[in-house]
């Protein structure tokens, strides 16, 4: 089995939100010159504030340089802290305050390592040979910071990929996971950096190690390829997943590697197919013929995973809509054959899809109704069977048809009408939000039957759900309709 994805980056985050400069304040030079001269006085309250007061100056404290170098050599941990702060502020101007942060970061502070990587990840491509040498330090936790420092410079880390990639080896697998991180954003191109990054695939276990060195490996195009495909067309389930999610981010470069992929949607283990269908899908066009044909496989893994893959292409996968409209009669793909059919968006398929409406699968019957309300006004002659959803007593069609009915729009606020007077409560509130969310003065005119205080509460709802077209936004639609509790 697979190990699950766990995503990293805490002390990244923590590190970038150190140098953010969201309380900055406009400064004059007299202003910056007089916090510069109180960063030397012999008062520790005096400095304290001086510190703090540069670090909200942001770049205007540039000019004070040179006294909050000097204060960084101060014992006092506030004063180090802010000066820091507003170093990083300074950028890449402040470069020559590179050698007193990397001291700082050598000192292994559980205070101040991490304020310390996160400036010295703001000071530009200097730093990233001095920051480099730490990772060679006896503490795990200055390997790790000077990691962070290395990650947060991105690019500008460019001199550090050997040092990097011997981190790759590291005993502590946090050094291991921020060194891959790092190299994601260096995009290396030397063949040694290349095999230090397949190595880890071969030998490390820790799945977030993994999943970072494919992505540096997918970065850097053609020179990884090889080694990729080597490993895609191994045995080890899992060097073939992280390779599949080096191709995957690879894109169309990675069109040798389309038939490798193809056979990972025979898979049992269901990460490994989901991986296999990404990446054809990130391939693109050199893929969707081998897509169409394994939507005719025996396996109905297969067949689910190719649909899955054509759908997340989009409008480039417009060659699958008459082989995808074909599997909708296919009990074991139809949801997911309708699933990509609105993906795709080509309005060839609402009649099929209105059709599928019928199914006795709950689940083809949900997503022919999602897909539906994604391809719009198009969708006006499936309005009644979704009207007749909404009265099924399974609560996510009901949902699925409402959300689908809102992003049809105009066509169905007639058909809409009809049911405000039904019976049962659930239901009318459900009519209302869907009017409410269409809006216009058709659905104006039909809200004004309902009493005040059903047209309150839905002046509340409705406000929040106006203008909900992405799919996020209708999922939370979705999960928010879920929470009504009428009695």
């Amino acid at each position: 089995m697979i190990a699950k994805k766990r995503w990293i980056g805490a002390v990244l985050f923590a590190c970038a939100i150190f140098t953010l400069a969201s309380d900055e304040r406009p400064v004059d030079a007299k202003a910056v010159a007089e916090w510069s001269k109180q960063l030397a006085s012999k008062d520790l309250e005096e400095q304290q504030r001086a510190a703090f007061s540069l670090s909200k100056a942001g770049a205007a404290a540039l000019p004070a340089l040179d006294a909050l170098i000097k204060a960084l050599e101060s014992r006092d941990d506030a004063v180090r802290f802010y000066s820091m702060q507003a170093l990083s502020k300074c950028g890449p101007k402040a470069k020559s305050a590179i050698p007193a942060i990397v001291q700082i970061l050598q000192q292994d502070s559980p205070v101040l390592s991490r304020p310390a990587a996160a400036t010295l990840g703001k000071l530009g491509k200097d730093a990233a040979l001095p920051v480099s040498k730490l990772l060679n330090s006896p503490s795990p936790r200055t390997r790790r910071m000077a990691a962070v420092s290395l990650a947060l410079l991105g690019p500008d880390a460019a001199d550090a990929t050997p040092a990097l990639a011997k981190a790759l080896s590291d005993d502590s697998f946090r050094v291991r996971r921020i060194a891959a991180e790092a190299l994601t954003a260096v995009r290396p191109t030397t063949p040694e950096t290349r095999d230090a990054l397949i190595r880890t695939l071969v030998v490390d276990r820790d799945p977030d190690v993994c999943r970072l060195a494919a992505v540096a490996l997918g970065r850097m195009g053609e020179l990884a390829l090889p080694g990729l495909l080597s490993l895609l067309n191994g045995t080890d389930p899992d060097q073939r997943f992280h390779a599949a999610v080096g191709l995957r981010e690879m894109g169309l470069k990675a069109a040798p590697a389309v038939k490798g992929l193809a056979r990972l949607l025979g898979e049992k283990d269901e990460e490994l197919r989901a991986a296999g269908s990404a990446a054809l899908a990130r391939i693109g066009e050199p893929a969707i013929a081998g897509l169409i044909e394994a939507l005719g496989d025996p396996g109905a893994e297969v067949r689910q995973s190719a649909a899955v893959a054509l759908g997340a292409m989009g409008k480039s996968a417009q060659k699958a809509v008459k082989p995808l409209i074909a599997a909708l009669i296919d009990p074991k793909t139809n949801a997911a054959a309708a699933g990509a059919l609105g993906q795709i968006g080509d309005e060839s398929a609402v009649a099929p899809l209105t059709k599928l409406l019928q199914s006795e699968n709950p689940e083809a019957r949900t997503a022919a109704a999602k897909s539906l309300g994604e391809l719009g006004t198009a969708s006006s002659p499936a309005i009644l069977p979704l009207v007749a959803m909404m009265r099924e007593k399974d609560n996510n069609s009901r949902q699925t048809a409402a959300v689908a009915l809102i992003r049809i729009g105009k066509p169905a606020v007639a058909p809409l009408k009809k049911i405000l007077d039904d019976k049962e409560t659930r239901l009318r509130v459900l009519t209302l939000v869907v009017l409410g969310s269409i809006g216009g003065p058709d659905a104006a005119r039909a809200l004004a039957r309902i009493g005040p205080e059903a047209k309150a509460g839905l002046a509340a709802i409705g406000t929040a759900l106006a203008g909900a077209k992405d799919p996020e936004l209708l999922n939370a639609l979705k999960e928010a309709l879920g929470q009504i509790n009428i009695p």
